[in-house]
């Protein structure tokens, strides 16, 4: 049976899901929410809301719906709700995540355009590398293996990005919501 034919878009945590997520918090383990449906989405938001925590959310490899609109991506007030509690988003290194066209030799050009919404939508310190390498997905032409990642960095020195953002984005929101993260201790 297909993947797609059992996925219910409107599904959200069960009541074990719940607890998980109370358990996580408690316990100071960051939550992905990358293969969440959008109303589980928002209960990890409420439940995070409810216990007032930051740095306790991520997103480790999906895309922007204000790019590509398909339900996996995140939704601008998503991007906005994760930014303003010191999350980080990463950005999947799949074409068809991340764009509706998908031109052959277009990645880098793709994964720009995710990191530049992303920024304009919910500041720099959201985004972050998310390739997804795993062998499943389909990855941007130009970037085939994780030996490839310094053409990401090429690619947004080219494009004019200060090395702030690229610093950024290649590592520096990530290790940032890791150490805030684990050592989160707003209560």
């Amino acid at each position: 049976k297909e993947l797609t034919s059992t996925w219910d878009e409107d599904s959200g945590l069960t009541e074990k899901g719940v607890e998980l997520v109370e358990l996580m918090l408690e316990k100071k383990i960051l939550i992905d929410v990358t293969h969440l449906s959008l109303n589980g989405r928002k209960q990890v938001y409420d439940i995070v809301d409810h216990h007032n925590k930051d740095c306790a959310v991520f997103a480790s490899h999906v895309g922007a719906k204000g790019v590509h609109r398909i339900s996996y991506n995140l939704q601008d007030w998503e991007l906005q709700w994760l930014a303003s509690r010191g999350c980080a988003v990463g950005i999947i290194f799949m074409n068809s995540w991340i764009s509706p066209y998908q031109p052959a030799g277009n990645g880098l050009k793709n994964i720009e355009d995710t990191l530049s919404y992303i920024v304009n939508t919910a500041g720099a310190d959201l985004p972050a590398i998310g390739t997804d390498l795993d062998g499943f997905t389909d990855p941007p032409d130009e970037i085939e293996t994780i030996k490839d990642l310094p053409l990401v960095t090429k690619h947004l020195m080219d494009m004019g990005y200060g090395d702030d953002i690229i610093k950024r984005f290649i590592g520096g929101n990530a290790i940032r919501l890791l150490t805030n993260g684990w050592g989160n201790s707003t209560e």
